[in-house]
């Protein structure tokens, strides 16, 4: 028993298995994304929907679950810049739809929803202009019916 613990002692502060474990930036890599949505710099014919166009990235979010609105934080990058997007949520069982809206606080209604991806995936989508978006479950709106509770309905 003396010589098993002398082993684990050993092994637990040996500099080798220190530099084994991931930093907490690696494993982020591993978690679980239903979705993954990019800002990209080119537009067809440069951005090409056969390939990921991971070297136009100006921005990238993913995520596991909805999000309510987002509005985009132009000190984090130029929208200027952004010729098109990525959207990415290929699971037939998680799958979420983004909405785009024209106002940074996704009000206005219909009115103010510039576009939505529901297909699960797009890749070279021209940038619309939006300022805000939000992510649903598929098939639920994008923008609720008033005095309903769409939570959870497909």
């Amino acid at each position: 028993m003396k010589f098993l613990a002398a082993c684990l002692t050993l092994v637990g502060v040996s500099p080798w298995t220190v530099n084994a474990l991931p930093s907490p930036e690696d494993l982020s890599v591993l978690a679980y994304r239903a979705w993954d949505f990019r800002f990209l710099s080119e537009a067809p014919p440069v951005c090409n929907s056969s390939v990921n166009n991971i070297q136009y990235s100006i921005l990238h979010y993913s995520g596991a679950k909805s999000r309510d609105c987002q509005a985009l934080n132009i000190a984090e990058f130029n929208s200027t810049n952004v010729k098109s997007i990525s959207w990415k949520s290929p699971s037939e069982e998680d799958r979420y739809d983004l909405c785009m809206f024209s106002s940074p606080d996704c009000s206005g209604g219909e009115t103010g929803l510039l576009g939505s991806i529901t297909n699960g995936w797009d890749v070279c989508y021209l940038y619309n202009g939006f300022e805000a978006w939000t992510i649903v479950p598929n098939g639920n709106p994008c923008v609720p019916v008033a005095g309903g509770d769409d939570e959870g309905k497909k």
